[in-house]
């Protein structure tokens, strides 16, 4: 998957190890749907950490709430899972995901 530069999209890079996905851009529905097969895919690989690199003005609240609930359901799945949200820019809804990792990082 890439990403579309004129609307906002997330892409599931599949590295080694781990998966990495990327919201860039304006968080809408496409989103929520690549996110959604970007968890898949690190399910998949059986990976125990995720990281979602965030550069984003924000976007479809309730997009971002839908990458959430999967997120989170993504972490209920296993004590061990870790997700690390790192974020360049983080504004509106894209700073409410960057909230949900277990570990932030900024830049």
């Amino acid at each position: 998957m890439d990403l579309d530069d004129d609307k906002g999209t997330a892409t599931a890079r599949a590295l080694e190890t781990p998966v990495t996905l990327a919201v860039e851009g304006e968080i809408c529905d496409a989103t929520l749907t690549d996110v959604r097969d970007g968890l898949q895919q690190a399910r998949d690989a059986k990976q125990t950490r995720l990281v979602l690199e965030i550069a984003s003005d924000g976007g479809s609240v309730y997009a971002c709430l839908g990458i959430i609930d999967v997120l989170r359901a993504w972490l209920e799945e296993d004590a061990a899972h870790e997700l690390v949200t790192f974020a360049t820019h983080a504004f509106s809804a894209a700073c409410v995901l960057f909230g949900v990792g277990t570990t932030r990082v900024a830049s």
